[in-house]
């Protein structure tokens, strides 16, 4: 099977080799002809693909970089090397870069002081189950709700000793972090996703559509954020895994756990206390919460935006922030640490170079995810996307499902869910602007890109998941795409639903005709009643044979009948849909004359209501009947003998006696 499988890597070796030594008379570029088109997916596809089938994620994505890269030149050799390393180089988002050092030294110094140590025994004597730890994972997940990356190694550092001492196993501590960053951010008004959300609205809609408004209106309906949540605390709470994830727990529960690399064995102070993990920790999430205020005032001022809440947050440089806080706190770390002799100044330098390394791998999966996204935007993959849709606005209008299905595939192949939402959104808005779909098109699309980035390989968040929980990165991405499939598919089910069906508009877009007149309107009804009337008719039965008119309407029509017409209104229905009781009192609270009814013994199943039950509603109402019920008592006791004759043969079910109240005395 291996021989077979590098025999299969030969070839397609070759071939590429080939095809490149074909068009290397070609230095022209000549890459217009892959611009805009299905070919723009190629490269993320690509990846993916081969990061499934080798279980290696750093040359699968090279792979897919180098795949952009002939395409955007047209093969042609040397401008596609140059391309190739030019877009690596500027497609690095600096101030994440940065962050990611940063926060990978505050990482390390929290292990060699011996603050996760020493926070790990603390919370092991009040968190003393596996339910108990994985619960605190998802709590602590959703407390820190600013930023998806600052979530997924804050969280994975503080949680990672207490998931070892009860043998949970690292892929199970990837998915609770993971599973608790984005769908958290995504539904929070004050985060970095907010921010991006609001800003992805067309500027020729920004006058009638607010950004941050259809943010807080989207919420209800994203999906698969609410979903996935409950399914975290569920899995958590109840200990029920499936698929690779329960046979990674089963190897978990008798292995022993890793060994935490972060800090050499030896090198962590005995001095170490909780505090020396908590106070940075808090530390971090103020000051980076500081920092987002700052910078959202400064934007809103010299922009001459009003200081509101929503705008701050809107306006603000979460990047930026994030290294601010990062920067605070760790000097907030060599004020705590080096006095108290908990790690030495030259220790605490260290920190910072044992933190790069630690975060090389993730830095380098993120620079190669980084660089598909440029080849994506540079070969306009969002134009053929967008010409998906063009021409199309009746099957969006018809299912929010089809963004959400698109969404998931496009962030899956391309790895961004800031990304697809970016190309997603200025589609949606235009096609439900000035309709209640609105919301749920919107936070279907934010749905889907944020499962399809829980399911991609590629996605940053993804890996800084499986970083911060110290995971391998394939492993974590097998292990949750089954749950990211499972709630996926229960979204699809949500989506189908169109909770607003149905609106103005929405036959004449999915049809393209006109949408068709109510027939049965109040007008109709008094029409038809007016012209009985007018024959001599010298009483108006509204007749309700199938039982299935509800209470309001039936209360609707007969304050219509009384206020135009001088006969009196008659109303008959029966019990079969189970609300024929219902429908009788409304139409006596609301003026009718007549109704219809049955005694008690041939009363209610598919009969007409009770007339016994309908006495005691009305005097419970202070509405008089003016029934002689003595009288009916008669009546039913003779009814009863025929009752029991009719039982088998007709009934086929004995009819109870009526023991909660006394006609005559209730």
């Amino acid at each position: 099977m291996k021989t077979t499988f590098r025999r299969r890597g030969i070839v397609l070796a070759a071939a590429l080799v080939l095809l490149w030594a074909v068009s290397a008379a070609d230095t022209g570029g000549g890459s217009a002809s892959f611009v805009g088109t299905g070919w723009a997916l190629l490269p993320p596809a690509v990846a993916i693909v081969l990061a499934f089938v080798t279980k290696e994620v750093y040359s699968s994505l090279l792979a897919g970089c180098v795949m952009g890269a002939l395409l955007a030149e047209g093969f042609a050799p040397w401008r596609s090397f140059e391309t190739l390393f030019l877009t690596l180089m500027e497609g690095i988002d600096r101030k994440i870069f940065f962050f990611d050092v940063l926060l990978g030294a505050i990482v390390v110094l929290f292990a060699r002081s011996g603050g996760s140590r020493a926070f790990g025994e603390w919370a092991s004597r009040r968190v003393r189950s596996r339910r108990g730890a994985e619960t605190a994972t998802a709590g602590l997940g959703c407390l820190i709700f600013l930023d998806d990356y600052f979530n997924c190694l804050t969280v994975g550092a503080i949680m990672q000793p207490i998931a070892d001492r009860f043998r949970i196993s690292r892929e199970k501590l990837a998915f609770l972090i993971d599973a608790t960053a984005a769908p958290v951010c995504i539904i929070a008004p004050i985060s970095s996703w907010a921010a991006a959300v609001s800003s992805y609205i067309p500027a020729e809609y920004a006058g009638t559509v607010n950004g941050f408004t259809l943010f807080l209106r989207a919420i209800p309906y994203n999906f698969y954020a609410l979903l996935m949540l409950w399914m975290v605390f569920v899995v958590a709470l109840t200990g029920r895994d499936f698929g690779p994830m329960y046979r990674r727990e089963q190897l978990a529960a008798v292995q022993e756990p890793p060994r935490d690399d972060r800090s050499p064995a030896g090198q962590f102070s005995p001095r170490g206390r909780a505090v020396d993990l908590l106070v940075p920790t808090v530390c971090l999430i103020v000051s980076v919460v500081w920092g987002m205020v700052l910078l959202g005032r400064r934007t809103c001022r010299e922009g001459g935006l009003p200081l509101t809440a929503s705008n701050v947050f809107a306006n603000t440089d979460a990047p930026m922030a994030l290294c601010f806080g990062c920067a605070v706190t760790l000097l907030v770390m060599a004020v705590l640490y080096i006095p108290r002799g908990v790690v030495t100044f030259s220790g605490y330098v260290e920190g910072f170079l044992d933190g790069f390394k630690l975060m090389t791998p993730a830095l380098l999966v993120l620079t190669f995810a980084w660089g598909l996204k440029s080849f994506a935007a540079r070969l306009d993959a969002a134009a053929f996307v967008q010409g998906l849709f063009a021409g199309r606005e009746t099957l969006t209008a018809l299912f929010p499902l089809v963004l959400f299905l698109v969404g998931g595939l496009l962030a899956f192949a391309t790895g961004t869910s800031w990304g697809t939402m970016g190309i997603l959104i200025p589609v949606a808005v235009p096609v439900f602007a000035g309709s209640s779909l609105l919301p749920a098109a919107v936070a279907a699309v934010c749905a889907g890109a944020v499962m399809g980035d829980h399911c991609s390989p590629i996605s940053d968040t993804t890996i800084m998941s499986s970083t911060g929980a110290g995971c391998d990165h394939m492993a974590h991405v097998t292990t949750q795409l089954w749950y990211g499939l499972a709630v996926g598919a229960d979204c699809a089910v949500c989506y189908t639903v169109d909770p607003k069906y149905p609106e103005p508009g929405f036959w004449a877009r999915l049809t393209g005709k006109s949408a068709p007149k109510p027939v049965f309107t109040d007008a109709y009804f008094l029409d038809k009643a007016r012209q009985m009337a007018a024959l001599g008719a010298d009483m108006i039965t509204i007749k309700d044979m199938s039982g299935l008119i509800p209470p309001r309407r039936v209360a609707t029509l007969v304050r219509l009948l009384k206020k135009n017409l001088s006969v009196p209104v008659d109303f008959h229905t029966h019990c079969t849909p189970g609300y024929g009781l219902a429908s009788v009192l409304s139409a006596i609270i609301a003026g009718v004359d007549v109704v219809d009814t049955n005694c008690w013994y041939f009363a209610e199943g598919t009969g007409a209501p009770a007339i016994e039950l309908i006495h005691v509603f009305c005097k419970k109402l202070g509405i008089e009947t003016g029934v002689n019920m003595e009288a009916v008592a008669k009546i039913n006791t003779q009814l009863r003998d025929i009752r029991k004759e009719l039982n088998q043969s007709v009934f086929g079910v004995e009819k109870p006696e009526p023991k909660a109240f006394n006609p005559v005395t209730d």
